[in-house]
């Protein structure tokens, strides 16, 4: 038998997903500052065109800052979502008694977990909090560990495979919105096509490239998470047949 259930309430187990909770919370905090900036930026210059085209160069010279600032700003967003899920892993690697053969990345020092456990801990709203305590349901006690790990991963696997689609699926539907919009503006201000594309589009470009690029890796990752959950199920349905031992599972 296991007992997940019971370790997963360690105050070690609880600021661990803590500090991976809130590094997730910090990357979409300032993926959503970026493409707010971005729209600003796009908004301001469509009406500044729309007013007088003379603010053309001026709005291309923006839309060039945007696009470079995006190549440096990304990227160091991006590593909050990697610390995050480095954290994750070790966490599943410790509380699942995972052998030590499995090959995970170094998790960030102890320092910066209890630095960002600390900050989620201070603001999550109790419910939240409660979450980081109980986050494998309790079905898993009473089971062989090799199962209860299967159990606990498919866990994992649906939970991150709805937020992964429902981030994707709202990031498309923003930035088709968006488009639409701007199309629509072109066409009552009777903008020329050239300038329609070297300005309002230009500026507009870095906001759909980057809701186009993040939708499709949510989007992927979602699909490989379907996957892996179904390799799941037919594990323990092998189990529950008998067919595989515990050395297998």
């Amino acid at each position: 038998m296991n007992n997940i259930y019971q370790r997963q309430q360690e105050d070690h187990f609880v600021r661990m997903l803590a500090a991976a909770r809130q590094f997730y919370a910090e990357e979409k905090r300032w993926n959503l500052i970026w493409t707010v900036v971005s729209l600003i930026v796009a908004v301001l210059g469509t009406g500044a065109i729309a007013l007088h085209r003379q603010f053309n160069a001026i709005v291309v010279l923006a839309a060039m800052v945007v696009a470079v600032l995006e190549i440096r700003v990304l990227p160091l967003i991006q590593k909050k979502r990697e610390k995050a899920a480095r954290i994750q892993e070790a966490y599943d690697h410790e509380l699942l008694e995972l052998t030590d053969d499995a090959t995970i990345p170094e998790p960030p020092s102890p320092e910066i977990i209890n630095a960002a456990a600390q900050r989620y801990l201070n603001h999550a709203p109790e419910k939240d909090i409660r979450g980081t305590r109980l986050w494998y349901p309790k079905i898993v006690q009473g089971k062989p560990l090799s199962v209860a790990r299967f159990v606990c991963q498919k866990e994992n696997l649906w939970w991150d495979g709805v937020l992964r689609n429902t981030y994707a699926y709202s990031i498309w539907a923003a930035v088709g919105v968006i488009a639409v919009l701007l199309i629509a503006a072109g066409l009552y201000f009777q903008w020329s096509l050239p300038l329609f594309l070297t300005g309002p589009f230009l500026l507009f470009f870095p906001v759909l490239a980057a809701g186009w690029r993040n939708g499709q890796s949510h989007r992927r990752a979602a699909a490989r998470l379907e996957e892996l959950n179904a390799i799941a199920d037919d594990f323990l349905q092998a189990a529950k047949k008998g067919e595989l031992d515990e050395v297998t599972l």
